[in-house]
């Protein structure tokens, strides 16, 4: 049984956005509060886009609706609490159907998959005299193509493999394709060291963010995400976010952001009582 400070890949981002509060929930200080519709409408996108990937990758194609059922059942029938707020049910169906239909008809076609919803085997390092356990799902591990120009009569594009793969992370939010994708570099690096650890083949190709925007306008985009490990580890001139999160769980000095979009009551179970506020 190890000691080590577990901290999940998906975690990252909202400890470095806020210590207090993403510290707090990874060291068990505080409960996990009810989900909100943003988060079921985000676990019913990933369920669904994820039945589509698998059943293409397996040899049995299925239907974006046939998808859909899968994501729909989610939102009627979540698995834990849920906080709708001002959201009703419907409309949440509503918003994950728009950006089921839109990935399924204009990402999924365009990448080659590899591996989806891949369980991570578990990986202990030690940083700054921190032992920390770092665990994860990754969404997606693709075969990277490059354009190949092939001239006959007339220029003809085709793809070839180059033999790297990489990481893609689906991503949901009603402002999700304004958000800079470089906020989930932490993220990105932890799928890409307990891949390579748990498959023994080497994540080489840039980090891609799967980008679903759950708003009425139903964009979706993908955009890369370069020098992940580098962020996350350090290189000779700067220490990686990493170093930062072990030197805060070595001083147990975790300060708040009251500028987080987290910061609410809905989001936070210290905040009534957060200073920081």
């Amino acid at each position: 049984m190890t000691d080590a400070i577990n901290i999940r890949a998906s975690s990252i981002a909202s400890i470095i956005d806020c210590p207090l509060r993403g510290l707090s929930i990874a060291l068990g200080y505080v409960k996990s509060l009810p989900s909100t519709a943003p988060a079921c409408i985000g676990t019913a996108c990933h369920e669904g886009t994820a039945a589509f990937d698998k059943a293409k990758l397996d040899g049995c194609p299925i239907s974006a609706d046939d998808a859909a059922g899968v994501m729909v059942d989610l939102i009627w029938h979540p698995e834990q609490e849920v906080y709708w707020g001002r959201t009703t049910q419907k409309e949440a169906e509503r918003r994950a159907l728009g950006v089921l239909t839109r990935y399924c008809s204009d990402i999924a076609p365009t990448i080659e998959y590899k591996d989806i919803e891949l369980s991570l085997a578990p990986m202990v390092v030690e940083v700054e005299g921190i032992e920390i356990e770092l665990t994860g799902t990754l969404d997606r591990i693709y075969n990277e193509f490059e354009p190949n120009i092939i001239v006959t009569n007339e220029a003809e594009i085709h793809e070839t493999p180059t033999g790297r793969s990489g990481i893609l992370d689906i991503k949901t939010g009603a402002r999700v394709c304004s958000t800079k994708p470089g906020k989930h570099k932490g993220q990105i690096a932890v799928y890409e060291i307990l891949a390579e650890h748990t498959t023994g083949q080497s994540m080489t190709a840039p980090g891609l963010i799967g980008q679903l925007q759950t708003s009425s306008e139903y964009q979706v985009d993908v955009k890369p995400v370069a020098n992940a490990r580098e962020a996350l580890v350090g290189n000779d001139e700067h220490i990686g976010l990493l170093h930062h999160i072990a030197r805060m769980l070595k001083s147990g000095d975790f300060y708040g952001n009251s500028s987080s979009w987290l910061c609410s009551d809905k989001y936070c179970a210290l905040y009534n009582d957060c200073i920081f506020k």
